[in-house]
């Protein structure tokens, strides 16, 4: 395999900043940043607290409520910036409480939120929508945005973000560095950073650069990742190559005293991604996405604000099996010649958005449209490698093109003590195809998708009990269209199920529609925070698999049970966080929480797929000498996983914790580095989201110790 630079080993320890609590608070100069870009500062009206003591180490982000979105997380630049986020957003995240992701390969981790997963999670960068590149899931709609570019993540937990986009069971929002508008003479700033390590960890360089006057910004941002294979705890090699480049930029003017406009562009490429997990290596993505977003602001006592964004995006993608046993002759197999397999996929996003926002007295209220049209292509092509000769060219995106449209409206009204807010969406889609398959014309009933409309609507409430301490509620109904895969697969294979079956697409699916309530508390005082959260969800018309013994497989070393997918009977999804943070002295502070998912599909009435087992956390930090030199000790895990879906040959994984040992600081004011031993103990264990290697059905392992130094400085 291909070996990457590899750098002396040196001890390190790994920075996690942690998550402060307080009622409905939030970090003021976040909110003044929000409004230089032009952000949604209308849903955004909380501030900092007064009784907020001052971290040991600064913090460019707190947890905070939105008011009008009960059950929401943000974590800010701060809090990535050394937490594996060369491997991706969606790696950086899994470990917010709640929050996890399906493995595949060594990047573009898949993110599941309280059991949601895939097209469940909407996703939204800059206020773009973002789709997968491929059918096979080896990206996420988080996998393309360079994520040191992030000021801030955004989680909704809950169906409760119907304002930033269609089918938000939950929703991740994105938001890109943007520099502010300099009040005095021009301005430049920036960033570089470095990170290595061993055993996999690879290398990760970034460099910025801002500037910004009175009237115009801009910034540019190149980055450079690379990995390669690593050991398990048990010294056992595992597939792990990857590389990935970024490049991103700003421009933006103010047009007159009212009018901003901003351009947004990135481009990516990753190649050579190693997928363990998978039937298929990753050869290449590329990803393209410009936008546009005008802002214009009001002065009157009704109207505030007014925003359009029209924006595309480009992502091609190719798979094949080189590297992979199908690629060798095997005379115990079948077919026993060695085959090429070839997966190019395309997945195109054009889309809209606006926004309009009114607010006088305690009320305030935000009324927008949002649509976009998806077309995705794919197409797998099977040939003899010893012979060339080709078996089979089946499509399996046959030239999908969906086009979807929302109109929405959200009220708040506050009070000195609580906030109501109520938000009501409608949706309507329409899907076209290419060409399909005689076979799936031939065993399929409806082969035309049906235009679907749809109605969502989401109350939230928060209630200040006291003091620091504060009470939030809210009820939502989102309603999620099936995708282009689970209407239109021609016996391809589902990552909704533990092994590579073949399954069969139903253009006449009805959507998902999940019912939730969530019930919040938190707290804070000078010494101490917690937040404690519960949630129930019911998915009416949940999407499923279902045997159908008159199908047969396309492959031959595929199972000999074909499936469909199918609306069933329902699931029920149920848990909750907690998060406490205490100073235990003015040097030494104790951070834990814990998170606990439970599912039912009701259709085979057993345990849902794919729900992460009960995890927690505890770090212990000290800081002797305030900003120039810090240490912490985190200690993560997870109970035994018993609980899985033995229909879909789901299995069981054995609990585990891992030590980890960090230490950080600044030097010279503007130099912070940081260092990390993750796996101390070097402990073989895998996480359940992680996949099984198709070939060997064993879970693909997780790394064992590994040493990891990272430096970074702003100008």
């Amino acid at each position: 395999m291909r070996e990457c630079l590899r750098p002396r080993v040196m001890p390190a320890l790994l920075v996690a900043v942690a998550v402060a609590f307080s009622a409905g608070t939030a970090y003021a100069g976040e909110d003044r940043a929000a409004d230089a870009r032009g952000e949604e500062k209308g849903s955004r009206s909380a501030t900092a607290s007064a009784e907020q003591k001052p971290s040991h180490r600064e913090r460019i982000v707190v947890t905070a409520t939105i008011p009008d979105l009960p059950a929401v997380t943000e974590v800010g630049r701060a809090e990535l910036w050394g937490k594996e986020i060369e491997r991706g957003l969606a790696h950086a995240l899994r470990d917010q409480p709640g929050l996890d992701a399906f493995q595949r390969g060594p990047i573009n981790l898949d993110p599941t939120v309280r059991g949601l997963r895939e097209g469940q999670i909407a996703t939204i960068v800059d206020g773009t929508r973002t789709f997968a590149a491929g059918p096979a899931r080896m990206d996420s709609e988080l996998s393309h945005v360079d994520p040191h570019t992030i000021d801030r993540v955004t989680i909704a937990k809950g169906p409760f973000a119907l304002a930033w986009g269609a089918g938000a069971l939950a929703a991740v929002r994105v938001e890109r560095h943007r520099p502010e508008f300099a009040s005095g003479e021009a301005k430049w700033g920036g960033r570089a950073g470095f990170s290595a390590g061993n055993d996999g960890r690879g290398i990760d360089a970034t460099v910025a650069v801002d500037w910004s006057s009175r009237n115009q910004r801009a910034s540019l941002a190149f980055d450079q990742r690379q990995g390669d294979d690593y050991h398990d705890g048990a010294g056992r090699l595992v597939q792990g190559d990857y590389r990935s480049q970024n490049a991103s930029w700003q421009y933006g003017f103010r047009a007159g005293e009212h009018w901003t406009i901003d351009y947004l562009g990135s481009y990516q490429e990753q190649h050579d991604i190693d997928y363990p997990g998978r039937l298929l290596n990753a050869v290449y993505f590329f990803t393209r996405l410009n936008s546009i977003d005008v802002v214009r602001r009001f002065d009157g006592d009704l109207w505030r604000r007014a925003s359009i964004r029209i924006y595309a995006s480009r992502k091609d993608h190719l798979m094949t099996n080189d590297g992979k046993p199908t690629a060798e002759p095997d005379p115990g197999r079948m077919p026993p010649f060695p085959l090429a397999v070839s997966l190019p996929t395309s997945s195109d996003t054009t889309g809209f958005s606006f926004r309009l926002d009114a607010a006088r007295g305690s009320w305030s209220a935000g009324f927008g449209a949002d649509g976009y049209r998806l077309e995705q292509s794919a197409r797998r092509q099977i040939r003899r490698r010893d012979t060339g000769m080709q078996m089979f060219d089946d499509p399996v995106w046959p030239d999908v093109q969906i086009d979807h449209a929302g109109l929405y409206a959200t009220v708040t009204r506050s009070a000195q003590r609580w906030s109501l807010t109520g938000t009501i969406r409608g949706d309507h889609e329409r899907v076209s195809t290419g060409e399909l398959s005689s076979f799936f014309t031939e065993h399929v009933s409806t082969l035309r998708a049906p235009s679907r409309s749809a109605l969502s609507a989401a109350l939230g409430a928060a209630y200040r009990l006291g003091p620091g301490l504060r009470l939030e509620a809210g009820i939502g109904r989102a309603v999620r269209m099936p995708s282009a895969l689970e209407r239109f697969s021609d016996r391809f294979p589902s990552t909704a199920f533990q092994i590579a079956a073949e399954f069969v697409g139903d253009p006449g699916l009805a959507p998902e529609i999940a019912h939730e309530a969530d019930l919040g508390l938190s707290g804070t005082t000078r010494r101490f925070g917690f937040r404690v959260d519960v949630f129930w969800r019911r998915i009416e018309d949940m999407i499923t698999v279902a045997i159908d013994p008159s199908l047969s497989p396309r492959l031959p070393s595929s199972p000999p049970q074909v499936y469909r997918y199918v609306n069933g009977r329902g699931g029920r999804f149920w848990g909750g966080e907690l998060e406490l943070e205490t100073e235990l002295s003015d040097t030494l502070r104790l951070q834990a929480s814990a998170s606990v998912v439970r599912g039912r599909d009701l259709t085979f009435d057993e345990p849902a797929f794919g729900v992460p087992p009960a995890t927690g956390s505890v770090q212990l930090h000290w800081q002797p000498s305030g900003e120039s030199l810090w240490f912490e000790m985190g200690i993560r895990g997870a109970l035994r996983q018993r609980r899985v879906a033995t229909a879909r040959l789901e299995l069981p994984t054995p609990g585990y914790s891992v030590v980890a040992l960090r230490a950080g600081g600044r030097v010279a004011g503007a130099w912070r580095w940081q260092a990390d031993i993750d796996n101390l103990f070097d402990r073989v264990y895998a996480t359940h989201l992680t996949a099984l290697d198709p070939f060997s059905k064993q879970r693909v392992p997780a790394p064992g110790r590994t040493l990891r130094i990272s430096l970074a400085r702003t100008f």
